[in-house]
């Protein structure tokens, strides 16, 4: 039986790029270069494999690596892409990058979908920019600069100790030599080196030389320099091998020691600069997210497929909150958390074939969940999924952040369980981090009526629980 033809799915690696170190400015080009290899899993669907740079939750640059029908061996192939970093003057920003891929009849209608669902395929990184002139731009390049100049110097330092100065160095010279037959086999030859030999270690390895009947052996050392003459009487010849010793534990020893610990300095100097990187670099994070957390009332309404399999926060709502808003609602915070990088899952990202309700309380349940998110309504209490979404949160004890959307809500009046000990606990527990405040209610300022000022504190609520740095890892 032939053996079945071996199948794979897209294979796409970046071979050259930005390091995890570089910041860039705006207005700078970034190179990258790409390997590309198309799936052959149905090697007759038209696909389409394309690499992403852009601003979180924004739409993005794209680049074409790939598109056509690939067969059953489509082979790699390499792409070189320039991107130009936008000229953005306002505050730091970050850039994320990665690739996706789609299976649609046209180039246009896999842009349309991805701009629509967002990436299916690997996410990479993120550069991080910095308007040039700033104070964050002139301190991090010159920490940067401080690492370039200590690698260089750890390199020069690496070939002294690496080099012929080791207390004991050890070389053997190899030469294989033949004779013609019935002929003597004659092997002679020398070799200089930078530094002085060791005149009595330098000799021919004898356990390694192969001799028969007579033979004759000469080797001398004059300073940095090995000659050798070796004669033998085999017929078919023989191998030649000089261990050649350089002369290094009396005057070079110690200053091995010395610059092996110079070296490990360095290297902690290196840490300590990138750990300083480090912090620059969430500090940067920072002023951009809350640039960005400003501008809430931007934020789009439009679906997306989950990012991640259990995020760090699920929101949960009734359609038919705020005049059958409720969707519009949700899907409004939800782009705001992922612009600022904050993964987030809701029931109407469950995947094709799966249960909503076993997919909602599997990512609720997992401990990767931090927060909860409620939009709570009239409408919300009525829904008896929604009560028991809630209840769980609490029972997990999730963070719960609620966020009223219609300014009739009242706990006592509507999160009303079958089980009056439900009631209790629920009513009991879900009494603090209200978006809006109760005050705010009073005014008739439901979150709709104000995303900008709302969204805001949702944000300086959320940041208390996630911390930057993993929103910078995300």
């Amino acid at each position: 039986m032939a053996e079945a033809a071996k199948k794979w799915s897209t294979q796409v690696k970046i071979v050259q790029g930005p390091t995890d170190y570089h910041f860039c400015t705006p207005g700078e080009t970034i190179h990258f270069k790409i390997s590309v290899l198309p799936q052959n899993n149905c090697p007759g669907c038209i696909t389409q494999t394309f690499f992403y740079v852009g601003e979180p939750g924004k739409p993005k640059k794209i680049f074409k690596l790939y598109e056509g029908v690939p067969g059953r061996n489509p082979g790699s192939r390499m792409q070189d892409i320039k991107y130009k970093v936008p000229a953005y003057n306002e505050y730091a920003m970050m850039l994320e990058f990665g690739w996706s891929q789609e299976m649609q009849y046209t180039w246009e209608d896999a842009m349309a979908r991805f701009k629509k669902h967002g990436s299916k395929g690997v996410f990479f990184g993120k550069i991080k920019v910095i308007a040039p002139g700033s104070e964050e731009s002139s301190h991090v390049s010159k920490m940067e600069k401080q690492i370039i100049g200590i690698e260089k110097s750890i390199i020069a330092k690496q070939k002294f100790v690496d080099g012929p100065f080791k207390a004991v160095f050890k070389e053997t010279i190899h030469e294989s030599e033949s004779s013609s037959f019935g002929r003597d086999a004659t092997s002679h030859g020398s070799k200089t080196y930078d530094y002085e030999l060791d005149a009595d270690k330098t000799k021919v390895n004898r356990n390694r030389t192969r001799w028969n009947h007579y033979h004759r052996e000469e080797v001398e050392v004059k300073g940095k320099q090995v000659i050798w003459r070796l004669d033998s009487s085999t017929w078919g010849g023989f191998d030649v091998y000089i261990d050649v010793y350089y002369k290094g534990v009396s005057f070079h020893a110690e200053e091995i020691s010395k610059t092996k610990k110079e070296i490990l300095d360095l290297q902690n100097r290196i840490k300590q600069t990138r750990n300083k990187i480090k912090e620059a670099e969430l500090e940067i994070e920072a002023a951009r997210l809350e640039k960005i957390a400003n501008e809430a009332a931007k934020a789009s309404d439009s679906f997306f497929d989950a990012e991640v399999k259990f995020p760090p926060v699920v929101l949960s709502y009734s359609t038919g909150s705020a005049n059958v808003q409720g969707a519009e609602i949700m899907w409004k915070v939800a782009n705001y958390l992922k612009t600022l990088g904050i993964k987030s899952f809701n029931g109407l990202q469950t995947g094709a074939g799966e249960e909503w309700q076993v997919k909602f309380f599997s990512t609720l349940g997992h401990s990767n969940c931090k927060i909860f998110i409620p939009m709570l309504s009239p409408e919300y209490g009525k829904s008896k999924a929604c009560r028991a979404e809630l209840k769980m949160a609490l029972q997990k004890r999730r963070t719960i952040i609620p966020l009223i959307v219609d300014e009739s809500f009242s706990i006592k009046k509507h999160l009303v369980y079958e089980d009056e000990n439900d009631t209790i606990f629920v009513q009991a527990k879900l009494n603090q981090n209200w978006i809006p405040t109760p005050e705010e209610l009073e005014a008739k300022l439901p979150l709709q009526n104000n995303y900008e000022k709302h969204l805001k504190t949702l944000w300086n609520q959320v940041k208390k629980i996630i911390p930057i740095e993993e929103m910078v890892k995300n």
